[in-house]
């Protein structure tokens, strides 16, 4: 069995339309970075 974790960027592409395209949707998500990124050393998950 293979493992992956795929998070994409919540402003650029719905998690919701690339979860459903997934066998395992609860284990898709969503990551949102606080600009300006180098400075705000924060991510929303």
């Amino acid at each position: 069995m293979l493992h992956a974790i795929l998070t994409s960027n919540t402003s650029g592409l719905s998690i919701t339309e690339i979860a459903s395209a997934t066998n395992r949707p609860e284990k898709v998500a969503g990551m949102h970075f606080f600009n300006p990124v180098a400075v705000m050393k924060l991510v929303e998950l």
